[in-house]
């Protein structure tokens, strides 16, 4: 009984309530204070840095991820992702002024993972949630995928291959549609010619859309069907009331329309 009335008010205010940051492109205290916290205890970011990177949609989209059932819970390696990629970004201008390290990100990443499981685990409406749909205690991840060692370097320290496991990430187990990211070459210049382009390409729900970080400022989308005709992206929006973006490639949508424009060409 407990645990219904702690899974409505989960599902009745606070959902709602993470909704509504975010459609300010902003984060909840909680996930915020969950970084700066972070930041400060492993003296790996600042505070303004990790506060920051605590709004960048991809990493806002971890949080969310983490009370979504058909998504699995991010490991350390997601969360190294997901950071090093926003910190590439032309989109997402994070004003900080020192370098940051290939370490720094990995140990930060694992860290905050675990800080967040933690506050998960002494919140008993963020628990109750987590248990109802994961099935599983917040307290046996804390050891599951929870690595992100020097191995990883190899990744963090590639764009190319960091772009690559970046939007690969996307791809969900319902795809209907097949979305072809272009991706910059090492000059930042999209190819499209067949002998030097980058692709990656990954399936999404056309009836929904994407998780939130997935259109980027540096990279061109299309469409492409058994004809071999391709369909570019027009138009990218971003739908506040369930934190997703969809996209218009001209004859075909990937999700709806919204109000909220987030790319166009």
């Amino acid at each position: 009984m407990l645990g219904k009335i702690l899974n409505k008010i989960f599902t009745d205010v606070i959902w709602p309530k993470w909704l509504g940051f975010i459609s300010k492109s902003d984060s909840p205290k909680i996930w915020k204070k969950v970084f700066c916290t972070t930041a400060i205890q492993t003296n790996t970011f600042s505070k303004n840095l990790a506060e920051e990177i605590s709004k960048s949609p991809s990493v806002v989209r971890l949080m969310l991820n983490t009370f979504k059932p058909d998504r699995k819970f991010p490991s350390a390696e997601d969360y190294a992702i997901s950071i090093a990629y926003e910190l590439i970004q032309k989109d997402y201008d994070f004003c900080f002024e020192e370098k940051v390290e290939t370490w720094q990100i990995r140990n930060f990443s694992a860290a905050v993972r675990l800080a967040w499981l933690n506050t998960i685990n002494e919140n008993p409406i963020l628990k109750a949630r987590f248990k109802d749909i994961r099935d599983k205690h917040p307290s046996e991840f804390m050891l599951e995928d929870a690595s992100c060692d020097t191995s990883f370097d190899s990744i963090l320290q590639n764009p190319n291959k960091l772009r690559e496991l970046y939007f690969r990430s996307f791809t969900t187990p319902d795809k209907t549609e097949e979305v072809i990211v272009w991706l910059p070459n090492e000059y930042g210049v999209v190819e499209w010619s067949s002998d030097k382009k980058i692709i990656v390409k990954v399936g999404l729900n056309a009836s929904l859309g994407a998780d939130l970080g997935f259109v980027r400022v540096g990279q061109d989308y299309s469409l492409s069907d058994t004809s071999n005709e391709v369909e570019w992206l027009q138009v990218a929006y971003r739908d506040d009331i369930r934190a997703i973006e969809t996209m218009n490639f001209g004859s075909r949508s990937v999700g709806c329309a919204t109000n909220h424009i987030l790319w166009c060409k």
